[in-house]
């Protein structure tokens, strides 16, 4: 079964870059983390959010644990929303989102996890060729 957002899922906030990120699963149950970590591979990415293919089917709002690894940065327990499920093949692609609102990019301080989440995406964009 597919889970899919009503109004608005496909919106996004920035252009997402390509990507094959490695990743690392945890659903998070209040403050416990529940089961083993599943593996999974992000096929775009920007600070907001990403598309992810994973072998768990994970219903919208479910809350995640990423560890999202590029070839030379690490991020680790990165805070995350389920926004959609939709099957595809034998696996499903979410769509992820870093944030529960809004307002929580509106003051980033230091050591707020948009700066690594910014930082991880200019570290993979493409260069334009001109």
């Amino acid at each position: 079964m597919s889970y899919r957002e009503g109004t608005g899922a496909n919106r996004r906030k920035l252009d997402r870059v390509r990507t094959r990120l490695q990743v690392s699963i945890k659903v998070r149950s209040g403050l416990l983390v529940r089961g083993r970590a599943q593996s999974g591979v992000a096929v775009d990415y920007n600070r907001y959010g990403m598309a992810l293919i994973c072998p768990l089917n994970l219903r919208p709002k479910t809350r995640l644990l990423l560890d999202i690894g590029s070839d030379h940065m690490l991020l680790r327990r990165v805070r995350a929303q389920v926004v959609s499920s939709v099957k595809a093949g034998r696996e499903y692609r979410l769509g992820i989102r870093f944030y529960r609102k809004l307002t929580d990019f509106a003051e980033p301080g230091p050591g707020h996890p948009l700066h690594f989440l910014m930082g991880l995406e200019q570290s993979i964009a493409e260069p334009v060729q001109s």
